[in-house]
């Protein structure tokens, strides 16, 4: 059957040859019997699939879910095209190229489904290639057809170490009789896939992978892959892996003999909510590669320089593991960023773990040119040079190499300050339905008149009639808010580091701005007709109603539920900036480090110096860890910096290194909860201790704090109505709090109690 099929598509192309011919588009040609190889039976070696020619256009019919194409060229002109139309987006075709030459791919090619096109010899994409597919895999390095047929991901693969990948082992363009094809300067054509500027390459859908695998990768162009992930890998053998890490949706690269990657800078590459990884011998990122975060999905970019993979873990679970670095560079104008997607609407609540966005440039020798940006905002940045013995445990101390280094010239900037995010002050005000499990701590109000109501509570304030613990943990935050945290940045190096003044490592918090709202609560009814707000109600209390702002009304005729605006009660508050908390920072003396600053809800960054007086902001605390990694940490003028937390609990910086160099290298945040004023006597006011800077009741204006809080007031308008207790026209106390400066240990710098 498929010796017939192969007849058939020949004789369609054949009679469509005339009209071929006529026009000057290249288009692909497809293999009969006995011109590809005399192991080449023709155009379909699996699978079925037909080919036609119309004009410009060459449509490839795939009807099964696999299938394996032979090409004699696979050659698209600028106004040519070329469309397979497969089953399915799961579906692939392996189109092998027995070309001479490299593919010239200068029109489009689109699919459906996915595409894999392997021609030894290499490719070409001219500025005016675009390529869409589901997926996409080009390659000069062969594949087995035993690897197409159980997949690239197979885990005999890995059990046994081979190469989904590989090379023949040639280095220049070969003729098929084995003579090498010669360049305009009489050398031998290097084997290499090349991605000219403004030739475009993207993926349709969702999860879209795009996978370049040569010696030689050289990217000058445009490769977007949403939700999906983009692979360079440079290399004599590729070996693929996927991955258990929830961080990396994606496939782990690893290769031996590795070869150049090049990111040119016109190169841009994308992943929104996805992964871009380059790993080569030498790995060089001049342009721009992005991906993005959500609260649902995070991004994450891989540079690698290393090869030489050997088998690592144990049999039930193992691994690839590179055992030889390379050399990563990363040039004065290039941009590796993973951001949060601001604009996303969608939200998360605190007990859903945010996974942090994540950059890792990896080298035996890394080099952050001036004018480099690497930046995640609340992600993690790591950098590492490790020696040629790589461990396969992330923590363990490398093996002293010499040749190992880091160097950070100035003005590059490695920022994982957190992100400036805005939410309405009423979204803390949050609707309950009181029922048993609600009201069990107040037996008296179980089965009195507020079991089964609807009420509003302030987050920030609870209430004492209830247990609400649950619909407080269920306030959603967006990606801006739960990446504000400043991140982390590590940097490691079996050799040396040095980091030269002027670059900037940025670790800052970002803040949290509240835009003003109703804060509208539910008021409840006591027996006498008063009105207590819920927040302030007591379990004990005798309440025979409520007041809601708000009702929800049914017609059960219609099926239809509205919400009704009830009695205008509640209070309007006004904006204001929250800063956010330090998380945790790696080490490198002589850099800039900047870390943000709020008072009095003004933010102000610093460089070196000692800082005091300022005061801890933000209501959930510190969430980040120090990582103690002592002796790692070697610069050219620097001893070793060691960073760690102490027993209770403070995140500090201690080392050996002069003061002047010990900047607060490592901070996080803790709040101090606030504690009560001390009364005066006569004065009628309620114990207030609150952890989020509530502010306490207008009896506190005359109140004094203990000794180290000090006290902050807030005042109202003048007001100019007769009657009440102040004089008219003079201002009046709204609220004031007290609140406690962090210490700064005098005599052991670098060490700071929040």
């Amino acid at each position: 059957m498929g010796r017939i099929l192969n007849l058939a598509a020949a004789a369609v192309l054949t009679a469509a040859s005339g009209a071929a011919s006529a026009q000057a588009t290249e288009l692909p040609v497809p293999c009969v019997a006995g011109v590809c190889g005399a192991s080449i039976p023709g155009f379909v070696s699996s699978g079925r699939a037909t080919a036609t020619i119309n004009n410009n256009l060459l449509r490839v019919q795939q009807q099964t879910d696999r299938a394996i194409l032979n090409w004699a060229s696979f050659n698209v002109g600028v106004d040519g095209k070329v469309i397979f139309d497969q089953p399915n987006s799961s579906s692939i075709a392996l189109n092998r190229i027995f070309d001479g030459n490299p593919s010239r791919i200068m029109g489009a090619i689109e699919a459906n489904g996915q595409i894999f096109l392997v021609n030894q010899n290499g490719f070409l994409f001219g500025p005016t290639a675009r390529v869409r597919t589901s997926g996409l895999l080009v390659s000069s390095l062969n594949m087995a057809e035993s690897t197409f047929d159980n997949g690239l991901l197979s885990p005999e693969l890995v059990r046994q170490t081979r190469a989904a990948l590989e090379s023949d082992g040639r280095v220049g363009v070969l003729k098929p009789d084995g003579t090498p094809v010669l360049g305009d300067d009489g050398q031998p054509l290097e084997v290499k896939i090349s991605i000219a500027a403004g030739a475009r390459i993207s993926t349709v859908g969702k999860g879209g992978r795009v996978m370049i695998a040569s010696r030689t990768v050289d990217n000058a162009g445009e490769i977007d892959t949403p939700d999906g992930q983009v692979i360079l890998a440079a290399g004599e053998k590729v070996y693929l892996q996927a991955s258990t890490n929830p961080s990396l949706r994606g496939l782990l690269v690893e290769v031996d003999a590795g070869g150049e990657a090049f990111n040119r800078m016109t190169g841009s590459i994308s992943a929104a909510r996805g992964n871009v990884t380059m790993v080569g011998l030498a790995v060089n990122q001049e342009g721009r590669i992005s991906a993005t975060s959500t609260v649902s999905a995070n991004g994450s970019i891989r540079l690698l320089a290393r090869d030489t993979v050997r088998r690592g873990g144990d049999n039930q679970n193992p691994t690839f593991v590179a055992t030889h670095g390379g050399r990563l560079e990363l040039g004065a104008n290039s941009q590796t960023t993973v951001n949060p997607e601001l604009a996303d609407p969608a939200t998360a609540i605190d007990e859903q773990a945010q996974v942090p966005s994540s950059i890792e440039l990896t080298g035996r020798q890394v080099f952050i040119r001036g004018g480099a940006q690497v930046r995640t905002p609340g992600g993690e940045i790591s950098v590492r040079a490790q020696n040629e013995k790589l461990e396969e445990v992330d923590e363990s101390p490398f093996a002293f190499d010499p040749e190992a280094r880091v160097r950070v010239e100035s003005g590059a900037v490695l920022d994982a300050s957190g992100s400036d995010a805005s939410a309405s002050i009423s979204r803390n005000v949050v609707r309950v339905e009181l029922r048993g499990n609600e009201l069990r701590d107040a037996p008296l109000q179980r089965d009195g008149p507020l079991r089964g109501k609807e009420v509003f509570i302030d987050a920030r304030v609870g209430t004492p009639l209830a247990d609400v613990a649950g619909a407080l943990a269920g306030i959603g935050r967006a990606i801006d808010e739960r990446t504000s945290a400043g991140g982390t940045i590590s940097v490691k190096s079996a050799g040396d580091i040095s980091v030269a003044g002027g670059a900037v490592f940025d670790v800052s918090g970002g803040t949290l701005t509240y835009t003003g709202g109703a804060v509208q609560t539910t008021q409840l009814v006591t027996a006498d007709g008063r009105a207590v707000d819920i927040g302030q109600a007591s379990a004990t209390g005798n309440y025979v109603g409520l007041i809601n702002p708000s009702s929800q009304r049914r017609f059960d005729r219609w099926g239809v539920t509205e919400r009704v605006q009830g009695p205008l009660i509640g209070r309007y508050e006004t904006g204001r900036a929250v800063g956010r908390h330090v998380a945790v920072c790696g080490a490198c003396a002589g850099a800039r480090w900047k870390f943000s600053r709020r008072r009095h809800g003004r933010a102000q960054t610093t460089g070196r110096g000692t800082r005091t007086g300022w005061r801890p902001v933000d209501h959930r605390g510190a969430a980040g860890r120090c990582r103690r990694d002592a002796g790692l940490f070697r610069t050219l003028d620097q001893p070793g910096v060691a960073v760690g937390a102490d027993g209770r609990g403070r995140r500090c910086v201690a080392a050996s290194a002069p003061a002047r160099a010990l900047d607060r290298l490592c901070h996080a945040r803790r709040l101090h909860a606030r504690r009560p004023v001390q009364q005066r006597r006569g004065e009628h006011t309620r114990s207030h201790d609150a952890d989020d800077g509530t502010w306490l009741g207008t009896a506190h204006h005359r109140a004094s704090c203990r000794s180290g809080w000090e006290r902050e007031c807030a005042w109202r308008q003048p007001s100019f109505r007769r009657g009440g207790n102040h004089r008219s026209g003079q201002r009046r106390v709204a609220a004031c709090r007290c609140e406690r400066r962090p210490r700064v240990h005098a005599g052991r710098p670098g060490l700071v109690e929040q």
